[in-house]
């Protein structure tokens, strides 16, 4: 179900934003991550702070074209968004 779906993108979510602050403490943070899955979904969560947190942008898609920097234009209004 979207419910069941929306839970389980969550989940992955907040996990690889965990994944993302611990490879942080050697300098080198991701700014996100691209997961295919078996049913050619897209999966593009890009990662941003604000005010000392982390925080993640997502996007599902069923568009073979959808790479990593798909949101990379939109991060910094939200940024100014969040401070402003």
């Amino acid at each position: 179900t979207v419910a069941d779906n929306l839970e389980l993108r969550v989940l992955m979510t907040a996990r690889l934003i965990g994944l993302a602050d611990q490879l942080a403490s050697d300098g080198h943070a991701p700014v996100g991550f691209l997961v295919r899955d078996d049913a050619n979904v897209t999966t593009v969560c890009r990662f941003f702070q604000s005010r000392g947190q982390w925080l993640a942008l997502t996007v599902v898609s069923a568009d073979p074209h959808v790479d990593a920097t798909a949101l990379d234009a939109v991060v910094p209004r939200i940024q100014m968004a969040l401070v402003g």
